[in-house]
């Protein structure tokens, strides 16, 4: 479910980008953090409003690494299928 969560869902932030679909975007965007910043909220009891303040600004590093990621499962992608290179190093 991990593998799959790992190309899903920046597949899906890409697809409505290129599409230009910004309202569906920013909804999904707004519903994951919200989601993302409850969950880490709700385990950090003690100290809420610092992990909810904490949550909000690291938002957008979280949406770099996602897309970052996705560079790298393209590159893997096109290792893999169209160059037929499977020396891969470590």
């Amino acid at each position: 479910m991990s593998a799959f969560e790992k190309v899903a869902f920046p597949t899906a932030l890409l697809i409505m980008i290129l599409l230009q679909m910004w309202e569906p975007l920013a909804i999904t965007l707004i519903a994951e953090t919200a989601v993302a910043t409850g969950i880490l909220v709700t385990v950090a009891k003690g100290h809420r409003l610092e992990y909810f303040f904490k949550g909000l600004l690291i938002t957008p590093l979280r949406y770099a690494v996602l897309l970052f990621d996705l560079v790298t499962i393209g590159r893997f992608a096109a290792d893999l299928w169209i160059f037929r290179n499977r020396r891969w190093r470590k």
